[in-house]
């Protein structure tokens, strides 16, 4: 799947900005016990994709991960449901989704100038967005 992602690819920046983050930083925030998790590097990466395509809602990423060749190869063709990528969006990760939000803008403005002109016309959506969790 990955030969049909082109090689300056939205996707393709947000996957490597998730993977430079440390294992240890995510885990940080699960308390454990309970069914085994989404790995939240995947759940990043996909809910950040979405943002990235004017997708803010829940419901619409998940929607992403069925019919969105990008979203599926992030995801590793796993489909975690609307309430899994709410919950992990406002209670998990709540404060770290912003401060990664700012770090995939300037990435890609530095990378891709004319790619992130559209995602800058959306910048303040997606922050009150994010702070709604």
């Amino acid at each position: 799947m990955e030969l049909f992602i082109p090689a300056h690819h939205v996707a393709r920046v947000i996957d490597e900005m998730i993977e430079a983050i440390s294992d240890q930083q995510l885990v940080a925030h699960y308390t454990g016990g309970g069914r085994s998790a989404y790995h939240p590097k995947m759940m990043l990466k996909v809910i950040l994709y979405g943002y990235s395509q004017k997708v803010y809602s829940c419901r619409g990423i998940e929607k992403l991960l069925r019919e969105n060749l990008p979203a599926m190869w992030l995801a590793a063709m796993q489909q975690p449901d609307f309430r899994t990528l709410n919950d992990f969006r406002g209670v998990r990760m709540n404060v770290f989704m912003d401060e990664l939000f700012e770090t995939m803008i300037q990435k890609l403005i530095a990378d891709h100038g004319q790619c992130s002109c559209q995602l800058s016309d959306n910048v303040l959506v997606i922050r009150q967005q994010l702070r709604k969790g």
